[in-house]
């Protein structure tokens, strides 16, 4: 990793979840208990990606968005986890240049990102694509589970591709409140690595039939700087699936050092 970061219990960092392509941020409903039980603040965004009308052609509404959220926490002297969910692993990256706590403190100003969580995400490297790392083209299901609309990209069967292994009535629930989502960021290549400048933790999922396993681990293999990892048994949205091993990575990679297991 860049680095460690260890929490002043005084003060725990600020967690801010980012949800993956399709759904909004209260996709993170039933699992923020679990890491405001443990008296971490949360704040779950909605990126503006998520059934944009029109659809979103540039990355500059993701960024300046995700920005928008996270500046103030850090000029408020708050240290943040980012929390990245499959697409928003790419996002999120995107909008974190300048923000970590070297950075800012270098600028004298207070505050900064302290650790990433990719949670079966996006971790790219600059100049490359989601869609040119095989991503956003349904995965273990095949591309038939997807459909291309008008710069629109539609997923046909959520169920089976991110809650296979969730609560059948919890991803009904989640599986209706999906949108659309804008076709064009998935061809964008990535601007900014964050993972390179700021202590980064990656939770891989054997199960996941979305970003698949053996993807995920190329990812980390790729990766120029050491990377932690947690290795789950869960399909594609362990913070629903597995909400308790989820939170026990993030309050690690927020600095508690507690065992995950």
């Amino acid at each position: 990793m860049i680095g460690e970061y260890q929490v002043d219990h005084k003060m725990k960092p600020h967690i801010v979840l980012i949800p993956g392509a399709y759904h909004s941020g209260d996709a993170y409903d039933t699992f923020r208990p679990y890491l405001h039980n443990h008296g971490y603040q949360t704040t779950a965004l909605t990126l503006p990606s998520m059934g944009a009308e029109p659809p979103l052609t540039s990355l500059n509404p993701e960024v300046g968005y995700i920005r928008g959220k996270i500046v103030p926490l850090l000029d408020e002297g708050h240290d943040v986890v980012v929390v990245m969910h499959s697409y928003a692993g790419f996002a999120g990256s995107a909008a974190l240049r300048g923000l970590s706590t070297a950075e800012r403190e270098a600028e004298g100003q207070s505050g900064g990102v302290v650790s990433l969580v990719y949670l079966a995400a996006w971790m790219l490297d600059e100049g490359k694509a989601i869609r040119g790392s095989g991503g956003a083209s349904g995965g273990k299901l095949g591309s038939s589970v997807m459909r291309e609309e008008d710069n629109r990209l539609y997923h046909l069967d959520p169920v089976n591709a991110f809650y296979q292994d969730v609560d059948p009535e919890l991803a009904a629930l989640c599986a209706s409140r999906l949108k659309h989502h804008s076709l064009p960021m998935f061809y964008i290549p990535q601007p900014y690595a964050a993972w390179k400048h700021i202590p980064t933790t990656y939770l891989l999922c054997t199960e996941d039939r979305t970003i698949v396993y053996e993807r995920q681990l190329k990812l980390i293999e790729d990766a120029t700087v050491p990377i932690q990892t947690f290795t789950c048994n869960a399909g594609h949205s362990p913070f629903l699936s597995q909400p308790e091993l989820t939170a026990k990575v993030i309050r690690h990679a927020a600095g508690e050092g507690i065992e995950v297991s």
